[in-house]
């Protein structure tokens, strides 16, 4: 049998933060019982429960829509705006529930960000984007045909400082009025986006490169005038003071990514935190993704330019996949590596720190995105349907957790193989988590001597998440099924 080394080659890593989901349309959505959105809060962030995700990291979504924003959108995807003048009204009640669930259960990493300004801070008057070239032509001439989209930023030049003191004080007062330790704001989301257009059926809002710049620069000027968010006596912090940092610019793949590095460099003056989305649609997996938005050199050049020579910390703020090439069924095994393979670039190349899933929850459509679907009304624990992307995803967060240095380890001679892991310094725990598309099985040799008190999951084939649990291995090696994700961790 074919056998491979593993070998560590520095413990001294990136310090984990964790793995999390956005709450937005899920949590705003889902309309039911509170005893069954306890249920659901349980399944995702409860850090002792070995059937769910067990995600540390929320993401909450500071909204923007009035009743006259709110036609044609999709189910939750309207996350009612914020009355600055009355904060204790509590308006975004659902994602509230949560929020406040969410930190009952544990999660310690909480960020806010925005998919558009308020509707009377646009030109266009609506959250969901500005009025279309395609519009704007036709008003001249209506039978011309151009493309639907718009390069026109919706946000009004004189209410930028506006808008980010919108955002500083919905924040101050989640912190200080329902104990939510925030630590970083995101105030713009996918600016390159050309479809923020009125009649999209979301929030959002195209910004250029100098609206991108001035939004940064006034939301450092509004946390300063907002320096009074100190910790709550029931939070426990490291610090004495929450100092709130701001986190950008949230590109939609990472060729815009490293165009906004490149072409937009005085934004990043005020940027403390770079997040990046990660969406695949279609097109080729596997190793090589045959992407050119996608490619891992990409990555390469991201991580040195914003880690190694700025010294800013990188998140994948956002991802999600639906139905891959030739993936049409939920709980597809091919969706475990394919959601495996994205996960583990992001870790070896991207140099990312946290790595947060858009939506785990979805409303049940038929297609594939999401780790779980559900109807968003009057849900119950029968209607939950999990994906197999839920089965990949419990991989990483049962076994890399928040605290873990990520390890530099060697490359596989295999091209079948790929692997990433952590080590914790407190418990001497090593953690490794093996991909393999191979239609062989393979042996691999793993580092260290000593080794003792192993767990290892594998999926493979078509069946679920299987627990299978070894005292030791033989001369420290084990066999990696064909077609399969192990993840194991033992200790020295």
């Amino acid at each position: 049998m074919e056998t491979e080394v593993l070998k560590i080659k520095d413990f001294r890593g990136i310090i984990w933060r964790g793995f999390g989901t956005s709450l937005s349309w899920f949590a705003n959505g889902i309309k039911s019982s509170d005893e069954f959105r306890d249920y659901i809060s349980d399944l995702l962030f409860n850090q002792e429960n070995p059937d769910g995700l067990q995600l540390n990291i929320v993401r909450y979504n500071i909204g923007a829509s009035t009743q006259n924003d709110v036609s044609g959108f999709r189910p939750g995807g309207a996350v009612p705006v914020w009355d600055v003048l009355n904060l204790d009204k509590n308006i975004d009640q659902n994602q509230l529930y949560f929020l406040k669930a969410a930190k009952r259960n544990g999660v310690t990493t909480f960020e806010a960000f925005a998919n558009s300004p308020p509707s009377e801070m646009t030109r266009s008057g609506n959250v969901a984007g500005s009025i279309s070239w395609k519009t704007l032509f036709n008003k001249i001439f209506s039978k011309l045909k151009v493309p639907d989209f718009t390069l026109t930023t919706n946000l009004k030049w004189d209410r930028t400082r506006d808008f980010t003191d919108y955002l500083v004080k919905v924040t101050n007062y989640l912190i200080e009025k329902e104990n939510i330790p925030f630590t970083t704001i995101s105030p713009i989301n996918e600016p390159s986006g050309p479809g923020w257009i009125v009649g999209n059926n979301q929030e959002g809002c195209f910004y250029g490169y100098p609206n991108r710049t001035a939004v940064f620069r006034n939301l450092h000027e509004s946390i300063k005038c907002n320096e009074s968010i100190k910790c709550n006596e029931s939070i426990k912090c490291n610090e004495s003071n929450i100092k709130l940092k701001t986190s950008g610019c949230e590109e939609n793949n990472m060729f815009q990514a490293l165009c906004g590095i490149l072409f937009n460099p005085f934004a990043w003056f005020y940027v403390d935190q770079y997040n990046i989305h990660r969406y695949k649609i279609g097109g080729t997996l596997g190793f090589d993704t045959g992407n050119f938005e996608d490619s891992n050199w990409m990555r390469s050049i991201i991580n040195f330019i914003m880690n190694r020579c700025l010294g800013k910390r990188i998140w994948v703020s956002e991802f999600g996949m639906g139905y891959d090439k030739g993936v049409t069924n939920y709980q597809d095994i091919q969706n475990v590596f394919n959601f495996a393979n994205y996960l583990m670039d992001d870790l070896i190349y991207l140099g990312a720190e946290a790595w947060v899933y858009w939506q785990v929850i979805e409303n049940k459509s038929g297609n594939g995105w999401g780790s779980m679907q559900m109807p968003f009304d009057n849900p119950n624990i029968n209607d939950i349907v999990r994906g197999s992307q839920f089965t990949a995803f419990q991989h990483f967060t049962h076994f890399i957790k928040p605290g873990d240095q990520i390890l530099t380890l060697s490359k596989p001679k295999n091209k079948g193989i790929k692997w990433v892991g952590s080590f914790n310094p407190i418990t001497n725990d090593i953690n490794i988590i093996i991909l393999s598309t191979n239609t062989h099985d393979i042996t691999i040799k793993l580092p260290c001597k000593g080794i003792v008190k192993v767990k290892m999951v594998t999926t493979t084939g078509n069946k679920e998440f299987c627990k299978t649990k070894h005292n030791k291995f033989n001369d420290n090696t084990i066999c990696i099924r064909q077609r399969s994700l192990t993840s194991l961790r033992y200790k020295i």
